[in-house]
């Protein structure tokens, strides 16, 4: 298994689950999540039992650790996801979703190969600030700016989330 497939995989499906997210209404979104954790414990089941997935069996060789219960990660990716959506719009979701996807893979693709200084664990310096840098420039494009002069708590952003996704 190659970490950075693996890795380039959680990052892809951090923003794409971030942006189908955005582009449904509330309802869509709910269900669209839904039913990623259903197929998610469908797949589980089948590899556990041995069936081989056309494409799919390929795909999950070659990105998921050997661990006892495939699909462990995705399972509670999406699970988080669903429990967001619940409780939270579903912006704030996306932005969840698009911190935990980029942070997490870039701190670990910059770890693996530049990481020099162990912070804890396996966790190095070199990765942590490259992830918390790479979440932060992702969050700049998808978060509304506040107008120069407006107050933090009186005024609301002038840009919408509809209209930085170019769907005013």
């Amino acid at each position: 298994m190659s970490e950075t497939f693996r890795q380039i995989v959680h990052l892809l499906m951090g923003v794409i689950g971030a942006a189908v997210i955005l582009s449904l209404d509330d309802r869509g979104a709910f269900i669209f999540v839904s039913a990623a954790l259903v197929a998610q414990f469908l797949v589980c089941d089948a590899i556990t039992r041995g069936y081989d997935i056309p494409v799919l069996s390929r795909v999950m060789d070659e990105s998921e650790r050997n661990e006892k219960v495939p699909l462990k990660g995705g399972i509670a990716y999406a699970a988080g996801a669903l429990f967001c959506l619940a409780v939270f719009s579903r912006e704030y979701t996306a932005v969840g979703l698009v911190t935990v996807g980029v942070l997490d893979s870039v701190s670990t693709l910059v770890g693996l190969r530049f990481g020099r200084h162990v912070v804890r664990g396996k966790k190095s310096l070199e990765g942590t600030v490259a992830g918390i840098i790479a979440a932060a420039l992702a969050l700049s494009l998808l978060i509304p700016r506040r107008s120069a002069g407006s107050s933090r708590h009186t005024s609301r952003s002038t840009t919408t989330w509809r209209s930085r996704l170019g769907r005013a």
